[in-house]
């Protein structure tokens, strides 16, 4: 074989091996690491407005991942505060502020890693809340605030209104007055205890708790 055949074989060969980008195969993506944000947050006792915790896995090259087929097991310390169920929703259920840590073994393609620490601060219930009608109840039907907090009520107009049973904290007066009257319905309460509340016009099929802390 010439010298010229010889090297016209040996292009062939190095064609063949794959050398162009073209011919190149990514690896799969593999669990490698996962983190949880926000990085930090508040989460506050009773509260209807939900803190959620997310969960990001990230294969070898720092790219994101799907959480599907993924199982989480979180831990939080201090324990006995907060809980944190399947969704990643923080559940609060200390009236003491705490500062909390949490982190998250999050198990992927059979292989469980730790995530960072994030810090979630609680406190205690809020100093607002909101009240809605839906069809013939309140929602959320018992709402949790501070001593001197607010609640406020919509979606009355024209068929409810809130009449508190006991004489306080509104000496057994409807809020809005004759059901029908108003669509909104406001009440400050200055000192901690539970107090029951119904619709005049649908009675105890339609109640609902204030708890003041």
């Amino acid at each position: 074989m010439n010298k010229l055949m010889q090297w016209a074989v040996v292009g062939m060969v190095a064609a063949g091996c794959g050398g162009g980008s073209s011919g190149s195969v990514m690896n799969p993506s593999a669990y490698t690491s996962v983190t949880i944000s926000p990085s930090s947050a508040n989460a506050y006792e009773f509260s209807a407005t939900t803190t959620k915790v997310n969960v990001f896995p990230a294969d070898q090259n720092g790219h994101s991942m799907a959480t599907t087929g993924g199982t989480a097991v979180w831990h939080i310390l201090p324990s006995g505060i907060a809980t944190i169920d399947g969704s990643g929703n923080i559940t609060v259920t200390s009236a003491t502020p705490t500062a909390l840590t949490i982190t998250v073994d999050f198990t992927l393609q059979g292989i469980t890693e730790t995530s960072p620490s994030i810090q979630v601060q609680t406190d205690l219930a809020p100093v607002v809340e909101q009240v809605t009608t839906a069809g013939t109840s309140f929602t959320p039907v018992t709402v949790h605030i501070k001593a001197g907090g607010t609640v406020n009520w919509s979606g009355l107009m024209p068929n409810h209104n809130v009449h508190f049973s006991s004489a306080t904290p509104f000496a057994g007066a409807a809020l809005n007055g004759a059901p029908g009257s108003s669509n909104s319905a406001s009440g400050s309460f200055a000192a901690a205890g539970s107090f029951a509340y119904q619709c005049d016009t649908h009675g105890p099929a339609m109640s609902g708790t204030v708890v003041v802390h």
